[in-house]
């Protein structure tokens, strides 16, 4: 019942939206999977909101208020031995058994963007807060992650294991000469750091206290841009992209979620997600994109071939455990673009440097979304 009033508020929402269509846009965060659900094959927790800008509190400068929020339940791996330490070096499939686990998830965010110069995608500083919930289940789809969380050290590596309420704050500014569509374009670049400190109420459920300083430049460049024969659809296009990452993630208390996406594993290809979590992760993403066949509006099928390198060093995340690495992988990603939003697809990688922690020499991975 409560689903059911939950999924008629968001679909309200979402019809009232066309009314206000000068100030309001839809909003994407984020999109996680759960290996146990749906095959595995379709999002099951998407955080997804609106953003708002019908006032200014700049004169002539955009002012933007988003709010998002999501909620569901996601399965990952811990990338840990029998004792909770971490695993630095590759194992195989039979040793993985038992690190799988399940999570339920709640959050919710409040962000600003304001704009500071007369070109409102010249440099923009973003505030954000967000409120989040997790609670780790012992077995909701069959997992067994009693064996990973229950020992004496894992209690310290993973402080979220029965629960946890965290508190943080967002801030930085960002550099903007995008164009995105079927061809990006442009440049654009993001300082920010959150802080999430014990003092914040993290303590009043599990345990929070981290901070996190990163930095992401992209860039992208057309190479050809083909439309059909008197019409504004897509017959080919083609595109190089490039990013790089920089993060430095560090505390006394970082819950497993807020690893996740910043481990090396989490920005690049090959490598298995939320492996290779260290205090410094850096990694360049460079992809050549081929987009065609656009015989729907904003829907048209997709190919990549990529080549990613990163960096990883310090200490495992809550850990005294410290490695350093490079690794590098290639590989290609073909998938269906969906109005603009979501591509949907399979990613196939190769390491070339470094080993996947499966040992595997090409893994493939659903993917839901560009990696950037």
């Amino acid at each position: 019942m409560k689903k059911s009033i939950r999924l008629s508020v968001l679909l309200l929402f979402l019809s009232a939206l066309p009314v206000f269509a000068g100030d309001f846009s839809f909003v994407f965060e984020d999109a996680r999977f759960h290996s146990s659900y749906w095959g595995g094959l379709a999002p099951f927790y998407v955080r997804a909101g609106a953003g708002y800008t019908g006032l200014s509190l700049i004169d002539g400068q955009q002012t933007e208020i988003v709010l998002v929020g999501g909620g569901a339940i996601t399965s990952n791996n811990l990338w840990t031995d029998a004792d909770g330490l971490p695993l630095v070096k590759a194992v195989s499939n039979s040793d993985l058994t038992t690190n799988m686990y399940s999570r339920w998830q709640w959050d919710l965010g409040l962000g600003l963007i304001q704009g500071l110069f007369a070109d409102p995608k010249r440099a923009n500083p973003v505030l954000s807060v967000y409120a989040r919930y997790d609670l780790h289940n012992d077995n909701p789809a069959g997992d067994d992650l009693n064996s990973i969380l229950e020992s004496s050290t894992n209690q310290s590596a993973y402080p979220d294991q029965g629960g946890v309420l965290t508190n943080s704050l967002k801030f930085g500014v960002e550099f903007n000469r995008l164009t995105k569509g079927d061809i990006n374009k442009g440049y654009g670049a993001e300082l920010w750091t959150v802080v999430a400190p014990s003092w914040m109420g993290n303590e009043v459920l599990g345990d929070s206290n981290f901070y996190n300083i990163a930095f992401e430049a992209k860039a992208f460049y057309p190479l050809l841009d083909i439309k059909m024969k008197n019409s504004e659809k897509q017959l080919v296009g083609i595109y190089a992209g490039d990013r790089i990452r920089a993060d430095w993630l560090d505390g006394t208390a970082i819950p497993e979620y807020f690893q996740e996406p910043v481990t090396l594993g989490g920005k690049m290809r090959g490598f298995e997600w939320n492996s290779m979590g260290t205090q410094f992760t850096v990694v360049n993403n460079f992809d050549i994109r081929v987009y065609g066949l656009e015989f729907i509006d904003n829907t048209n099928p997709v190919f990549n071939v990529f080549f990613d390198m990163g960096y990883f060093a310090g200490n495992y995340y809550n850990t005294s455990v410290s490695d350093s690495g490079f690794v590098s992988s290639t590989g290609f990603e073909a998938a269906i673009n969906i109005i603009d939003f979501a591509q949907v697809g399979f990613c196939f990688a190769f390491p070339l440097t470094g080993e996947n922690m499966r040992l595997q020499d090409m893994t493939t991975d659903i993917m839901f979304m560009y990696k950037f």
